[in-house]
């Protein structure tokens, strides 16, 4: 909680500046599985697939790596694709997934494709041709597209006399992104987010505390810290929240944060 105290009888306060002694260190990269990266669900929810006549994109029980259910992307006549794909988050620094090919089949091919949406670049993960393999990993680096918009993109082709008939089929299986772990602060007066940098006070906010008769009180505010990253914030500074700007020394800490504040839902107040 903020007291607000002053030697004069009238007291108008006007901005109250807030540092907060942060330490954002951030840990090593974790796993983070994508939103029905294992096809869990029993279907392609979170995915947009591609199909025509002669290919399919379906969930199998048959053939799964972990779990229940795998990807199978099939296709039955040359000439053509099946397709499935989906964004990734934009702090994953590296791509993992594992595929399996059950039949060899000449003049096809299965394909991975990273898309960078914010230049529309594009990078190839893998191209393999589709000669029968067991459960494999393939794994691939994003580290230097960290904070751009991705797309992953599966396809499996084939080519040749488009009249013909063949039987290709890839499963995937455990889709999932490293992501570097970080805290996400924001703080708030009066239920309401107080904008980082924000010098304009603000009863909405509770930042402007108004007037206050000193023979009759003080006017006290409890503001919010909040963390909605993915790792612990820690509040390392001493003090630990520091007060600023004009007519700081009207202003006492009188109640102090708490840390570390936990990842995601965390919150402490002061």
């Amino acid at each position: 909680m903020l007291k607000l105290k002053h030697n004069s009888r009238l007291i108008t306060l006007g901005v109250l500046a807030l540092v907060l002694a942060l330490s954002l260190s951030t840990s090593q990269p974790v796993r983070a599985d994508i939103t029905n990266g294992g096809f869990e669900s029993g279907d392609t929810s979170g995915w947009t697939v591609s199909t025509d006549t002669y290919t399919e994109v379906t969930v199998s029980s048959s053939e799964v790596h972990t779990g229940s259910y795998s990807a199978r992307l099939s296709v039955s006549k040359r000439c053509n694709d099946a397709r499935i794909e989906r964004t990734l988050p934009s702090n994953a620094t590296s791509l993992s997934f594992w595929s399996k090919s059950t039949n060899a089949v000449s003049s096809s091919s299965f394909y991975a494709v990273i898309t960078d949406l914010s230049d529309d670049e594009t990078y190839l993960v893998v191209s393999e041709t589709t000669e029968e393999w067991g459960w494999t990993k393939t794994t691939y680096d994003l580290s230097e597209m960290a904070g751009h918009e991705l797309k992953i993109r599966f396809t499996l082709g084939t080519w040749g006399l488009c009249a013909e008939v063949v039987d290709a089929e890839i499963f995937l299986d455990d889709i999932s992104v490293n992501v570097v772990a970080a805290p996400e602060v924001s703080v708030e007066g009066n239920s309401t987010e107080i904008a980082d940098g924000d010098s304009s006070p603000s009863t909405g906010d509770h930042t402007d505390f108004g007037s206050a008769d000193m023979d009759s009180g003080t006017v006290v505010r409890t503001f919010t810290i909040r963390n909605t990253g993915s790792a612990n914030l820690t509040l390392s500074g001493t003090p630990m929240i520091a007060v600023g700007g004009d007519n700081a020394a009207d202003f006492t800490v009188t109640a102090n944060a708490t840390s570390p504040v936990a990842a995601t839902t965390g919150s402490t107040t002061f």
